[in-house]
């Protein structure tokens, strides 16, 4: 990437990889060069399983929030979830430990990462579909939540699964921001190009989809969220107590002008389109 922040920017951590790390580097190394020979989407037949709500959105995002309000609407997260607290997410990052693990070897393989998403078609093994189908044997009679960013990256992994998606956008000012503040080696100019990277996919994926968006810039995202349930269809009347304004910890009313990006600001007033307090269309009644 260009732009590289200036050395001395961020404390040095030795990154002189293990035997073990380089063995899979290797293994992922020979994996693309049979692909290059030949490649076919491996099976993807999926076990039996309930709707799944899936919150798609970029890093930093507010894709936590979302899922804590979900929890409180009576969705779960399945399988092993990191404990509440951890890096700059003070009451956790929701997310399925199973998960984070399959979409960072899914990109690993295809030689990319979620700050250096792929530019070609990510291709996938058998393994990970395998993977996939054991964290969807864990939704199986319950109402499950899914979450993870770099989800909206790798759209042909979740081919055959029924879901029921959801979007959550925030400006790209305040997401440049936060990675920044959080420690990621990046410039904030960086971060937006990522921005526009995830929310590009997430536009191209609502204009086919049945996807409304809720946007954490909105002074009421709880609210939004509730709304984004009851337009695929659930049933949410419950209290949420997830959501604390303070957990903002900026929201920049005037990023419009700091970007100076015409590309994310067309972007992200594309993506206002598929707003869920916008879009009138009514329930079709419980979907779990």
């Amino acid at each position: 990437m260009q732009g590289s922040p200036p050395r001395g920017s961020f404390p040095y951590v030795d990154q002189t990889p293990t035997l073990t790390e380089r063995l899979r580097l290797s293994r992922y190394a020979l994996q693309r060069a049979a692909w290059r020979l030949r490649y076919r989407l491996p099976d993807s037949d999926a076990p039996p399983h309930e709707p799944i709500l899936v919150v798609f959105g970029m890093h930093r995002s507010g894709t936590s929030s979302a899922v804590g309000i979900l929890e409180d609407l009576g969705f779960t997260v399945p399988g092993t979830v990191a404990p509440d607290g951890t890096g700059d997410n003070k009451r956790g990052t929701r997310e399925l430990i199973e998960m984070t693990s399959l979409t960072n070897r899914v990109l690993q393989v295809n030689d990319s990462s979620w700050r250096e998403p792929p530019t070609t078609p990510i291709r996938y093994r058998n393994t990970d579909m395998q993977d996939r189908n054991r964290i969807i044997q864990l939704c199986d009679g319950r109402r499950c939540v899914l979450k993870d960013p770099r989800m909206i990256l790798m759209l042909e992994l979740w081919n055959g699964i029924s879901i029921n998606p959801m979007g959550v956008v925030r400006n790209p000012v305040d997401v440049a921001e936060s990675l920044v503040r959080r420690g990621e080696p990046l410039t904030h100019q960086q971060g937006v190009a990522l921005w526009k990277t995830y929310n590009r996919a997430l536009l191209n994926f609502a204009q086919t989809h049945d996807c409304p968006i809720a946007f954490f810039d909105h002074p009421r995202f709880e609210d939004q969220v509730v709304l984004c349930t009851r337009r695929l269809g659930y049933n949410s009347n419950a209290d949420t107590h997830f959501f604390d304004d303070r957990l903002v910890r900026s929201r920049s009313e005037d990023w419009r002008e700091v970007v100076k990006d015409r590309e994310a600001v067309a972007l992200y007033d594309n993506l206002t389109r598929f707003d869920v307090a916008f879009q009138s269309a009514s329930p079709a009644g419980d979907g779990a």
